[in-house]
């Protein structure tokens, strides 16, 4: 992943449904969703429940790169305890049928890191 490639805004959001992160699969692959600009979040819910006037909109706020990493290094630990078996992310995945960019966390994870 190189700057020219992604450029990562604040606040981003993670669709949270239930007690669990949202989890897409991306070409046979499960990714957790991180939604980039509130508007993406709106969209998401909207397309997710067509028709209905009230939705319950359910994310979690990671209001700076700190805490996106801090909670994208949770998700790799527990993967490691076996809490779950995702290795990857994507991004702003809304509509079905289209490409989304993927990464694994650990990449992500040094990408965000390196940036200032």
């Amino acid at each position: 992943m190189t700057d020219d490639e992604f450029i990562m805004t604040y606040p981003c959001y993670f669709p949270y449904e239930g007690e669990k992160y949202n989890v897409k699969e991306i070409g046979g692959v499960k990714c957790f969703n991180l939604l980039t600009d509130r508007d993406l979040v709106e969209r998401y819910f909207q397309e997710r429940y067509p028709g209905q006037k009230t939705i319950q909109v359910e994310v979690r706020t990671m209001p700076n790169r700190t805490a996106l990493i801090n909670t994208l290094k949770l998700f790799e630990e527990s993967r490691g305890e076996g809490e779950h078996d995702i290795e990857h992310i994507t991004f702003d995945v809304i509509f079905p049928n289209r490409k989304y960019p993927m990464t694994t966390i650990k990449e992500f994870i040094e990408y965000l890191e390196e940036q200032n």
